[in-house]
Order: structure tokens, then C-alpha cells, then sequence
């Protein structure tokens, strides 16, 4: 009798260290997890601050831009040196946000950039694919080249389109041509809009009381979105950011999408 009880305290007490070292473990991988998210937050802030002040390799024209990054979890954890040599000299299938390639291409410190060729007044985008594994794609808002003119219409439509297609063929190349490991980050960013605005949509759509105005900030600096598959349908990861964009502009959602939240398109 005295030996089961001995031996009932002492799987008690096995349990209960058991679960006590699960807690451990659990807050380890917490913090840690914790600690490398706020080193992806800096990295995404120091390329923010670097293209808005234009110290990058690529010289970009003057105007609203339209910025995204895709930020593989593991480049922060165990890091790889992907062999970027393999697409020198090759046209990749990859779009800009303006429905056009990028003609050129140039190695930098930190990766492989292909990018718009650079006329007098500077080029008109480029992706930047760094070894390890990170891509930041930057371009020129189409329309929105001159930050002199005022009241400016972003082309909300054509902008959200060229996003979603951006994010998935970005992804794509990620998953087929790096063979990165999942999560990856998503961010998206608008600078230089602070005089830009959404304008009233079509009679069709039963909103006539909001009120329409400038974004009046410099950036806009849309959540993060971590990506856990790659089987993604990029309309409904980023109706909540979308809804955000037209947030900014007075608008109650975005517009281009219907009851059903559906993406609507032309």
C-alpha cells in the first residue's frame, strides 16, 4: 500500500514537472519568436526610412510610391545564402506594378536587383532580391509622378490589382525558385501620398454621406500579414488592408468588392 502511494507521488510529481518544463519551453519559444518579429519590424522600418530618403542603390523618381515586402520568417532565424548567380543574365517572369518588365539588372551588396533603366530623372521602380531570400519590390505610383499637383486620384482600382498579382507572382517565385520555408511576412506600404485621395465611386455603389478627403499623411504603413501557405487567394488576404487603404480616404470599405466579399472585377 505505502509503495503505491510512494509511486502515485511520484508520477504526480513527474506530471507536474512535465508540465512546468512545457511552460518553459513555451515562453523560450515565445520570446524568441517575439525577439525575431521585432527584428523583422526593424529591418521593414530601416527599408522604409532608406527609400523614402532615397539611399538606395536604384535612384527613384520623385512621386507617390507603392512598396511591398516579402520576408521569409526563417532569413531572421537560420538564414540561408540563396544562389542569386543562377538568374543572372535571365529574364524572369515577373511583372513591376506597372505592367511592365524590368529591362536591367545589377548586383548590390545585399542581392540582385532587377530594375526600370534609370532616365535623367531617375527610375521608374525595381525589385530587389536579397540573398536571403527577402524581396522588396518599389515603384512609382502610375499617374502620381509629380508631387507638386494637388488633389491627386490614386488609381485604386489598377493599384489593387497590380498588388494582388504582384503578391502572388512574388510568391510563386519564391516557393518554385528559392524554395523558401514558410511563414513569410507580408508588408505594404504607401509613401509620398500625403496629397493623394480616393475618389467618390460609381452611382451604383449606395454611399453618398462619407467624407472624401486627402490621406494627409506621408506613409501609409499597412499590418503585416503572415503567410502561411502558398496556396493563398491574395483578394481575401488583402481585403482587410484594402478596406484600410480606402479607410484613409473616408471611405467606410473598399469598394471594389461586393456583398459576398468577392473581389469585383472590370
Amino acid at each position: 500500500m505505502k509503495n503505491s502511494l510512494k509511486t502515485e507521488k511520484e508520477n504526480i510529481s513527474l506530471k507536474e514537472q512535465k508540465k512546468a518544463l512545457e511552460k518553459i519551453v513555451s515562453f523560450l519559444e515565445e520570446k524568441k519568436e517575439k525577439e525575431i518579429f521585432e527584428k523583422i519590424e526593424a529591418f521593414h522600418a530601416r527599408r522604409i526610412d532608406k527609400i523614402e530618403k532615397n539611399d538606395i542603390f536604384v535612384s527613384l523618381r520623385k512621386g507617390a510610391k507603392v512598396i511591398f515586402h516579402l520576408i521569409p520568417f526563417n532569413s531572421f532565424v537560420s538564414p540561408k545564402n540563396y544562389d542569386l548567380l543562377q538568374f543572372h543574365g535571365k529574364h524572369l517572369e515577373l511583372k513591376s506594378l506597372r505592367d511592365t518588365g524590368y529591362y536591367s539588372q545589377t548586383y548590390d551588396f545585399d542581392g540582385l536587383i532587377y530594375y526600370h533603366d534609370i532616365a535623367e530623372n531617375g527610375s521608374l521602380g525595381y525589385v530587389h532580391f536579397f540573398t536571403n531570400g527577402i524581396i522588396e519590390v518599389v515603384n512609382i505610383v502610375r499617374s502620381l509622378e509629380s508631387l507638386e499637383r494637388t488633389n491627386m486620384s490614386l488609381p485604386v482600382y489598377i493599384l489593387e490589382e497590380q498588388i494582388m498579382d504582384g503578391l502572388k507572382n512574388h510568391l510563386y517565385f519564391l516557393k518554385e525558385k528559392l524554395k523558401v520555408d514558410l511563414p513569410i511576412i507580408f508588408y505594404l506600404s504607401l509613401l509620398g501620398v500625403e496629397k493623394c485621395k480616393i475618389p467618390r465611386p460609381d452611382s451604383d455603389f449606395n454611399f453618398d454621406d462619407e467624407e472624401i478627403h486627402d490621406f494627409g499623411r506621408k506613409i501609409l504603413n499597412f499590418s503585416k500579414i503572415i503567410i502561411d501557405t502558398f496556396d493563398i487567394v491574395p483578394e481575401k488576404i488583402l481585403k482587410a488592408t484594402f478596406d484600410k487603404l480606402w479607410n484613409a480616404g473616408g471611405h467606410p470599405r473598399s469598394l471594389h468588392y461586393n456583398d459576398t466579399k468577392e473581389w469585383i472585377k472590370r
